[in-house]
Order: C-alpha cells, then sequence, then structure tokens
C-alpha cells in the first residue's frame, strides 16, 4: 500500500452524537491519493464516542486508525499526539463534531500542489449552532478574506478561518511538544512561518460551534485561553515576526476579547482588556481608543457595539 498523501487527524471527546457524521464526511472524500484517518479519542465517558469509532475503525480498517486513550489527557495533548503519528506530506485536521463537504480533500491537496509557496490553505465553512443546529452567520465570513496572505496579516487579524478549514504541510510544524495548553493560534502562526496561508472561497466544510468553547470569554478553560493566546504573541516574537505587526495583533486580540466580556456583563474583565497605555495609543486602533475613552460607561459602550461596524 502506497503511503497517505494526506492524512487527516481527527481529535474527539464525548462527540457521540455527531462523530459518525464526522467521520462518514471524511470517508466518503474522493480522491486520487491514497489518506489516512487518525482518530484519536480522549477517554471518552458518554458511552457512544467509542463505539463509533470502533464501529467506524472496523468497517475501513485500510483508512481509520484509531486510538482509545484510557484517561483523559486533554485538548492539547490530544491534537499533539495525533499530529505526530500523521505519515501524510499535508494534514488535514477536523474535530469530531465537525464536517467534510465533498472535494474539499482534492481541492486542497490541489492547491498545495500548486503553490509550493504556502504552507497552510484553508476555506470558507457552514456554522451552524451546537445546540439547535441553526445556522450561523457572520462568524468567519463577517470581513473580506485574501486568498493568500503571509504570518503578518495573520498575526495582526487573528484566526480568521476556522481549524477544521486547515490543511498544512507536515513540513511545516515547528512544535511537536507541549507542557501547557495551547490554541490553534499558537500552531497556525508557527506553521505560517513557513509560508504564505491560501484561502479557497468556497464551503468545504461544517463547523459546530457549542458553548464552554475555547472562544467562550467566561466558560470554564477562559483563563487558560487568554493565557495561551499570550503565549502564542510570544512566540510570534521568538519567531521574529516584526513587533509592530505582534503589539497590533495583540491590542486588536484584547479589544475583541473586551467586546465580548462587555456582552457578557464581565464589566471588570473588560476593564482589564479594554485600558490602553501611552505606549499603547500608536498601535491600537481608532475604536479601540474610542472604547478606552468610555471604559467607565459599559453601557454606552454595549449601545454603540449595536451600531453595524462598531466591532
Amino acid at each position: 500500500m502506497p503511503p497517505p498523501k494526506v492524512s487527516v487527524t481527527v481529535v474527539t471527546y464525548n462527540h457521540g452524537k455527531w462523530l459518525a457524521e464526522c467521520l462518514e464526511s471524511i470517508v466518503t472524500q474522493e480522491t486520487d491519493f491514497p489518506f489516512e484517518v487518525i482518530v484519536g479519542d480522549d477517554a471518552s465517558t458518554d458511552g457512544i464516542t467509542r463505539e463509533v469509532l470502533r464501529d467506524y475503525a472496523t468497517r475501513y480498517p485500510d483508512l481509520i486508525v484509531p486510538i482509545f486513550r484510557e484517561k483523559n489527557i486533554n485538548g492539547t495533548q490530544n491534537y499533539l499526539d495525533v499530529m505526530r503519528r500523521a505519515r501524510g506530506e499535508y494534514i488535514a485536521h477536523i474535530d469530531g463534531d465537525d464536517m467534510m463537504l465533498p472535494g474539499k480533500l482534492q481541492k486542497q491537496a490541489d492547491f498545495l500542489g500548486h503553490h509550493p509557496e504556502c504552507a497552510i490553505v484553508a476555506h470558507d465553512v457552514k456554522t451552524i449552532d451546537g445546540r439547535s443546529g441553526a445556522l450561523i452567520s457572520g462568524s468567519f465570513e463577517n470581513r473580506p478574506i485574501p486568498s493568500v496572505a503571509d504570518v503578518n496579516y495573520l498575526v495582526m487579524n487573528g484566526c480568521y478561518f476556522a481549524h477544521c478549514s486547515k490543511m498544512y504541510r507536515l513540513s511545516s510544524i515547528k512544535s511537536r511538544e507541549r507542557d501547557r495548553r495551547t490554541v490553534d493560534f499558537f500552531h497556525h502562526i508557527e506553521q505560517a512561518t513557513s509560508g504564505d496561508i491560501g484561502y479557497l472561497h468556497e464551503t468545504l466544510g461544517v463547523y459546530r460551534r457549542s458553548g464552554a468553547t475555547a472562544s467562550d470569554p467566561v466558560g470554564p478553560i477562559a483563563d487558560i485561553v487568554r493565557q495561551a493566546y499570550k503565549d502564542a504573541f510570544i512566540r510570534a516574537y521568538e519567531l521574529g515576526i516584526n513587533a509592530t505587526v505582534v503589539r497590533r495583533g495583540v491590542l486588536r486580540h484584547k479589544y475583541g476579547l473586551a467586546l465580548n466580556l462587555i456582552r457578557c456583563n464581565q464589566k471588570d474583565a473588560f476593564l482589564q482588556e479594554v485600558c490602553l497605555n501611552a505606549e499603547d495609543m500608536p498601535y491600537a486602533s481608532w475604536k479601540h481608543k474610542v472604547v478606552h475613552y468610555l471604559r467607565a460607561y459599559p453601557g454606552l459602550v454595549y449601545s454603540l457595539m449595536t451600531i453595524k461596524g462598531a466591532g
């Protein structure tokens, strides 16, 4: 059997309600190259996830590599482990509650094959609510996205694509071990220092947004996530990315977080993130400066946020 050209890495924990949909969307991908599917179950306890994975691994023994963990090792370590096992030239990552749409793997692999200057290629996704299944608009597609961007654009604009939409080169991996929780943004930055980021303006996946995610500013892991974003920006400095670019990226991230916090009525945390000092002023956006000056009036800030474009 020839080695896989693409490794699909799947991380799952208690995704039993959705894992079959996810795996089915992968095994039915039509490609002109071999691929493998590495699925790491992080000791799920829902009584469904592991059975679904066993079923698919039995039906597709030459395609799916199942990993059944005996104890939970957390999402970061699960992700790093499946990534380390990948043998393909390219890696496509997806969480166990998301889905691929037909043509995804072929189109992304073709793009990377035709664009050696790119280390990553992402695409549009349809975002749905994890509870209701209703379509959510404005999650990733609410701003123009360039067809090709560099690491500077990524650092200044944050995660402008869904992690489940990303395919990247195995050769672009820098960190294979981490001793702390790590956000996707950290890996995006590392990989984008090896090449540009391509973007396909075509919906090739479904991203399921649920509560208590890494993007939830008041969720159970909110403090861990904030530190993980700080780590990502520190890593950008370490990798030699322009200090002005990183500073602007940090402030943009803090501003976005501040707006989310005021939406959640977290006034003290909002003040902590939105405040600017004299050194920040040259790098902050005009919107951030306005909200900084109005920070003593969070109700007014919230009202302004309802104006289109305020965020």
